[in-house]
This record gives structure tokens, C-alpha cells and sequence, in this order.
């Protein structure tokens, strides 16, 4: 008891110790290591132990849980006074072999847990000469800070390194705005990696890590040691298939269902659904599916005239948006609820007009879904556009199951009301505005790149940008060395975000951990635009390596 009694006094002393001053300014400044007992760099290194001063006291668990140390040296002892922590080694270390120590963003002071801003890398070498790769470059992400930074030697462009299941060769951390440096690399190839490591294991933890994936393999050698703006985006992985989660009864001959994340529509096909009468085990005839998007998680079914509510529902081959396909036993679910005596009326249950009264784009398509099969009996559409002045727009009008699509053969004019009916009637009739040019700015650049590859795409996205009454993108699509102009942006600051769209599929991919696949290489400019109204922002470059 008395044993336990002292230690309690002392750890009430240490906590003591540990609060602020009174009085004073608020501590906001971030720790730093500002002596070392050699200098960075140093050669010819034959001591056991190294004395790192901070510039005031820390919290001395963060400093050991964020000490990383390349090629590994095995056990560590740690030696606290005051400021100072020296580092003692266990092992004898390699001859001729370069060390580099780094101490991550997640080390904290003692007065206001405050985190260091950047990573201290410090190398020295155990011979006469050091190495002097150099790898650095930023992680964008919400949350930036406090990133793993992990770069593996491999053996070859073909080694499949899974950072899963092996241990970083060399290690980092992103500082505050998400950059980062690697100092002193041994030449070789390199794979490099950047996750979050909420479990703080070194390794690669699958659909819990956000994680960036290269655009390519960096090769370190003597004649070529550095490689810059090496960026990392940050994606939580998905590599689980879909689920089939429910299934209800709308009315005799409207099925809804939902699935377990957003599936692609393009996998969603008649002949991959099978409803089934689990008394007379006869399928039930489908004749159409209605989706609301190209990327969505429910629908709706429509069936021959259903007589009973046995029904079990069973897909297959369909795919969310990584590629993942169904299994089999996730596939299948029993349909629920009862038939009810009255059938639901044909209703409009999406309408891109529906969140905005103004087209941000001036030939932009506009989008319709119903809830039941367009050119039944029930749902007649006849769309008609007309200006202000009751002159009639030409359009192309196309149907597919429940949805319409609904886009003018001619560029719209700006700050102009428009009507668009359509049916005969004035059930589906709607009144919207262009955007008016005085009101919105634009951008005009040119992509420039090394790339030899000129039928690559380069999509430029206005990111960041706060539009109160338009909901879509401001996307364009241009080839190496030409210029590109996006227009109609609402007054604010944006982010501009481009990618190169090597598999044409409108979207940045962010590449594969295992097996390995390389994410597209992409590019945020580097400033923060102010866009004004009527004012065109000019001369913006973007480059591609």
C-alpha cells in the first residue's frame, strides 16, 4: 500500500509539473528539435548514442511512439533530461551504410499538446560517404497532417510489394499543410505509399487507412537523386462487394430495392435479375428497371401483374464503383410487404430542375425519372421547351424506361426565362433561368505536360466553390498544349483540381494496392483563385510532369 501510495505522489508531482504557467500568453507555438549532439550529415559515425534538444518540453511517449529509423537498428533506449533525449543504441551498426532518423508530426509539448509542424529528418553515415536521395511532395487531403509516409526498395518494377504485410523501408510524416520530405535515400526503386495508419502499426490497414497509390515507381541513383512534387490524394479503399439488402412491394407491379452502396447502373441488367413465386417456384417476368442515376443504391422494378407476395429477388454480376462484383450469397433477399388493393399513381419521383431554378450551363441536358415505364398508357410525354416569348427551342428527346433526357439543339441565351412542359397538359411543366454573364467570371489556361502521349485527356474540375442556386460541376476536357476555358463560375475562391483520364472514364481513379495499379497522375494548382464577376482570370498553367 505504501508502494502504490508514493506512486501516486508522484505522479501528481509530474502532473503539476506539467501545467502551464499561469498567467501569460496562450502557448500556440508547435515544438521543435533545434540542437543535436552531431550535425546532419555527418560521416565516418562510430558513437552509440545520439542527444536531440527540443525547443521545449514534450510529451516523451509521442516522441518514442514517433521516431522512425532507416534501415532498422533494432532496440532503442531512450535517456530523458530536461529538453534533451538521447537516443542509445543496441545494436552495432552497419559499416558504410547511410541512417536516417525521422521524428513524425505526432509529437506534442508537454504545455498545450501542441503537434510539431514538420517532420526533423537527420542522417548520418557509418562511412565516408552519405547518400543523398531525396524524395519530397504534399498529401491533399481534408486532414492533411500527421500522414505515414512509407517509401518500400523493391527489387524490381514487377515486386509486389503489398504495404499491407510489410513495414515501410523508410518513414515519414506530413507536416501541418501536408508536406512532406524524405532526406539521405540509398539509390534503388522505389515504391512509396502514403496512409493514415490509424492503428499506428507501420502498415497498411485495407478499408480503414485512407491511402494514396503513386502515378508511377521512382528510381533513385547517383547521377539522379531527386525527385520533387511527388503528391499523394488520399481514398479509403473498398474492396467489399455489394449486398442486396431489401426488397418491398410498391403495388402489383412495382418492386423497390436497395443495395448495400452505390452500384453502377451499367451492371443492373434485366438478365442478370431473376424474381422467383417460392410456392410455384415460377419466375415472374420483368419488364423494366428505373434508376435515378448512373451511380445509385436503390430502384425500382417493374414486374408482370403480381398475385402473390412469396417472392424471392435474386441479382448477379453487378458491381459497385470499385469494380467489386456481388457475391452470390449476397445476391438474394425475400421481397416484403403485402400487395395493396389500389396501384400507385405514375409519379415524377427526380427532376434536375428540382434543386435549382437556373441552368448554370446553357446547353446542358436537363433529367426527369418516373416512377413507372415512359410510353405506357399511363405516362405520355411530350417534352416542349419554349423561350419567354413563347418561341419554340428545338430538343433532343430521348426515353429510356422510367427516365428522360432532355437536351436544346441550340446554346440556350444567358439571363433568359425559359418553359419547359412535358406532357400535353400542365402536369410536368416547369419555369426556369439561364445564368446571367454579368454575374459569373471564368478561367482560361493550358495544360502543359512532358508526356509524349497526346490522345491522353486532362480534366479540369473547379473545386471548393460555393454555387447557392446550381448544383453541377464546372468540368472541361482538353489534350496536351491546348488551352481550356471554363466559364460560368459564381463569384468566390476555388481550388482547381485536374487529372490525367487515361481510361477515359471522366473520373480520377485512384489507382490499386494489390495488385498493384498506378493512380492517375493529377495536379492541384498551386494557388487559391478569386474569381469576380465578368472578370476572366487569364494565363493560368498547369503542369503535368
Amino acid at each position: 500500500m505504501k508502494y502504490n501510495f508514493y506512486i501516486i505522489l508522484l505522479l501528481f508531482i509530474g502532473c503539476a509539473g506539467q501545467m502551464p504557467p499561469d498567467g501569460g500568453e496562450f502557448d500556440l507555438e508547435p515544438p521543435k528539435i533545434i540542437t543535436t549532439s552531431l550535425p546532419n550529415n555527418s560521416t565516418n559515425f562510430k558513437n552509440g548514442e545520439i542527444i536531440f534538444g527540443f525547443s521545449e518540453y514534450v510529451d516523451k511517449r509521442s516522441v518514442e511512439e514517433s521516431i522512425f529509423i532507416s534501415p532498422p537498428i533494432g532496440e532503442i533506449e531512450f535517456d530523458w533530461s530536461d529538453y534533451e533525449v538521447t537516443l542509445k543504441f543496441s545494436e552495432i551498426l552497419r559499416s558504410n551504410t547511410t541512417y536516417s532518423i525521422s521524428f513524425g508530426t505526432d509529437i506534442v509539448d508537454l504545455n498545450n499538446r501542441n503537434r510539431m509542424s514538420e517532420s526533423f529528418n537527420y542522417s548520418f553515415s557509418t562511412g565516408n560517404n552519405i547518400d543523398r536521395g531525396i524524395v519530397s511532395g504534399r498529401v491533399f487531403d481534408i486532414k492533411p497532417d500527421g500522414v505515414l509516409i512509407g517509401a518500400y526498395l523493391l527489387k524490381n518494377s514487377n515486386d509486389t510489394i503489398n504495404p499491407a504485410n510489410k513495414i515501410p523501408d523508410y518513414i515519414t510524416q506530413t507536416g501541418k499543410n501536408g508536406n512532406y520530405q524524405f532526406l539521405n535515400l540509398v539509390p534503388g526503386l522505389y515504391r512509396i505509399f502514403a496512409f493514415r495508419d490509424e492503428f499506428r502499426n507501420l502498415k497498411y490497414d485495407v478499408e480503414v487507412d485512407a491511402i494514396g497509390i503513386p502515378s508511377k515507381d521512382i528510381i533513385i541513383s547517383k547521377v539522379d537523386s531527386t525527385e520533387t512534387q511527388f503528391n499523394f490524394k488520399l481514398e479509403v479503399e473498398d474492396i467489399s462487394s455489394p449486398r442486396l439488402i431489401s426488397a418491398k412491394i410498391l403495388d402489383e407491379n412495382r418492386i423497390t430495392f436497395l443495395f448495400s452502396e452505390p452500384i453502377k447502373s451499367s451492371s443492373l441488367k434485366l438478365e442478370n435479375i431473376i424474381l422467383t413465386d417460392t410456392i410455384t417456384l415460377q419466375q415472374k417476368k420483368l419488364q423494366g428497371i428505373i434508376l435515378t442515376s448512373d451511380e445509385i443504391k436503390d430502384g425500382i422494378l417493374i414486374t408482370e401483374k403480381l398475385s402473390t407476395s412469396n417472392i424471392i429477388l435474386e441479382v448477379s454480376n453487378v458491381e459497385d464503383l470499385s469494380n467489386n462484383k456481388i457475391k452470390r450469397s449476397n445476391g438474394k433477399v425475400r421481397v416484403t410487404g403485402e400487395i395493396p388493393k389500389n396501384k400507385i399513381k405514375p409519379n415524377l419521383i427526380y427532376s434536375s430542375l428540382s434543386d435549382t431554378l437556373y441552368l448554370q450551363q446553357l446547353n446542358t441536358q436537363i433529367k426527369f425519372t418516373f416512377n413507372e415505364l415512359i410510353g405506357t398508357d399511363s405516362v405520355k410525354i411530350k417534352g416542349k421547351l419554349l423561350s419567354f416569348d413563347s418561341i419554340n427551342v428545338p430538343i433532343l428527346l430521348s426515353i429510356s424506361g422510367g427516365n428522360i433526357n432532355i437536351k436544346p439543339k441550340v446554346t440556350l441565351n444567358s439571363n433568359s426565362v425559359y418553359f419547359l412542359n412535358l406532357t400535353n397538359d400542365s402536369t410536368y411543366k416547369y419555369k426556369f433561368y439561364t445564368i446571367d454573364p454579368e454575374n459569373v467570371g471564368s478561367i482560361i489556361g493550358v495544360i502543359e505536360t512532358s508526356n509524349d502521349k497526346k490522345s491522353t485527356n486532362y480534366n479540369v474540375e473547379i473545386e471548393k466553390i460555393i454555387i447557392p442556386k446550381v448544383k453541377s460541376k464546372n468540368i472541361v476536357s482538353v489534350k496536351k498544349g491546348e488551352s481550356f476555358n471554363i466559364e460560368n463560375i459564381e463569384p468566390g475562391n476555388v481550388a482547381i483540381f485536374s487529372f490525367a483520364d487515361e481510361n477515359i472514364n471522366g473520373k480520377y481513379d485512384g489507382g490499386k494496392i494489390f495488385p498493384f495499379k498506378t493512380s492517375e497522375k493529377f495536379n492541384y494548382y498551386k494557388d487559391t483563385l478569386r474569381v469576380r464577376a465578368r472578370w476572366p482570370i487569364e494565363g493560368v498553367v498547369i503542369r503535368f510532369p
